[in-house]
């Protein structure tokens, strides 16, 4: 096992001697290389904030910009109120006190409740919905905020600005784990979707370098040579650097490369 770890890293020109390997040591091999970059991939992921300033940042400008309302909040009753009114940003929405037809409608121009994000305040909380689920709940009284009111926030008082700045940040943050394990699962997928797609362009590819080896054979050498696929997404994960995904499209067809050009058929004659 080691062996083959060590030339699927380092030595593709000695993946050949592996041509004999049955389908599970494969498997196995893809399983581990697979585990690796998920485990660096969900350290990364579940280590920050899906939502930055920037998302609460795009949220309050969204209520600043919009419809003057009388929605204010008080800190000793714990309790939001004012009349129904919701904000339409980029795909998502600001919904205060909303009512049941203002679920169904659909904004084609700027969002979709069906399919965007929506933060909704009602009385004693909110909650934030995604294609119409409640994803996550948060409530005004666990949330350390002082007394304000939305027309306050629209005329850019500091003070209020700022209430209503760390109001919904505490909710974004309260769906943190929920968008985090969506991302999450949606790069996994995506990641390994893309290495069978390397496996059948390496196959076609060493057609090209080597002719007479047989095609199961070339598919196993094919499937070890695009493991490094995997070695340089953990890679881009864990420093950030985007543009080494380059490599990681050019690495499977550089091994591929090296492992078929390394490969002599001896023809014993009798």
């Amino acid at each position: 096992m080691f062996e083959r770890i060590k030339c699927c890293l380092c030595y593709p020109r000695f993946i050949g001697k592996f041509f004999k390997d049955k389908g599970s040591m494969i498997f196995l091999m893809i399983l581990l290389f697979f585990g690796v970059y998920a485990v660096s991939l969900g350290f990364k992921t579940y280590s920050s904030e899906y939502f930055d300033d920037d998302s609460v940042l795009l949220v309050t400008s969204c209520v600043v910009q919009g419809d003057k309302a009388n929605i204010s909040y008080d800190k000793e009753s714990g309790k939001l109120s004012g009349d129904s009114i919701t904000y339409a940003g980029e795909g998502f929405n600001v919904m205060f006190f909303p009512k049941e037809e203002d679920k169904n409608i659909i904004n084609y121009d700027n969002l979709s409740y069906i399919a965007g994000v929506n933060i909704v305040f009602d009385v004693d909380g909110g909650h934030i919905e995604l294609g119409g689920i409640k994803v996550s709940e948060f409530y005004y009284k666990d949330i350390n905020i002082s007394n304000f009111n939305i027309i306050d926030v629209q005329n850019n008082d500091a003070g209020a600005v700022y209430t209503f700045k760390v109001l919904v940040r505490a909710g974004l943050l309260s769906s943190n784990f929920f968008f985090n394990t969506y991302d999450f699962t949606l790069n996994l997928i995506s990641d390994f979707i893309m290495y069978f797609v390397f496996v059948l362009i390496s196959y076609f590819f060493s057609r090209g370098i080597n002719n007479t080896i047989d095609s199961k054979i070339r598919a196993k050498l094919c499937f070890y040579d695009n493991l490094i696929y995997f070695i340089v997404c953990m890679v881009v994960c864990l420093v950030g650097i985007e543009w080494l995904s380059f490599i990681g499209v050019l690495l499977p067809l550089i091994y591929t490369f090296v492992t078929f050009r390394h490969i002599v058929r001896v023809q014993v004659q009798r």
